[in-house]
């Protein structure tokens, strides 16, 4: 069986229009329309945070046959937020095919996104494949510590979710000036940055 997860772009190719009769497996976004944007089972009155998947058939008009669609419905001080996929999988359940299956698809393009531009590992500028095989070996190496870094040091912080770029501006490209001593380093921070107290929550869980 062969499987793919897409956008809403892919909804409106060719692959959204056709069957699973090949026996190939689908997951797609569907975008979301205006009409579908209030529904009117889902009102604001409420301000405590709503989440709901709800299971549905859906056909459009370039769609030969309905299919399986899945809304995702979020209610927040913020407004209402819907999501929708559509799908060829008849068994598996709403929650599991939203959370993670469509939604570990953007989780893994955020990933690479992360690797590419925050920490510019598309930057393979030598001449011999060798050196820019070596030069993203590093990249990749880069990745695994600031990875490690944001999931276990920084865990239940306000950066827990931050991007490698946030983390360098915020926590590694930092002036400071070091003191040598005999015995030991001293390492003096700017008193008016705006990080500092988390700085100082790091060193001390590093420590």
């Amino acid at each position: 069986m062969f499987f793919r997860a897409g956008d809403s772009t892919a909804s409106r190719s060719s692959r959204g229009k056709a069957s699973s009769d090949d026996g190939k497996e689908f997951l797609i976004g569907k975008s979301t329309r205006e009409q579908d944007a209030n529904p009117a089972r889902i009102t604001q009155d409420d301000r405590a945070d709503l989440q709901e998947l709800e299971p549905d058939r859906y056909r459009s008009r370039s769609w030969s046959i309905s299919r399986r669609i899945v809304a995702r419905i979020a209610v927040t001080a913020l407004g209402v937020d819907i999501r929708y996929i559509v799908t060829s999988f008849k068994e598996a359940k709403a929650k599991g095919l939203y959370e993670k299956v469509y939604c570990g698809r953007g989780v893994a393009e955020l990933n690479i996104k992360e690797h590419k531009l925050d920490l510019g590992a598309d930057r393979l500028s030598c001449q011999s494949a060798k050196s820019n095989q070596f030069r993203l070996f590093l990249h990749g190496a880069a990745y695994m510590i600031l990875h490690g870094f944001r999931r276990s040091i920084l865990k239940d912080t306000r950066l827990a979710k931050a991007t490698f770029a946030q983390l360098r501006l915020k926590l590694i490209k930092i002036a400071s000036r070091l003191d040598i001593g005999a015995r030991s380093l001293h390492l003096h921070l700017p008193w008016q940055h705006p990080s500092g107290d988390m700085i100082g929550s790091v060193m001390a869980r590093i420590a």
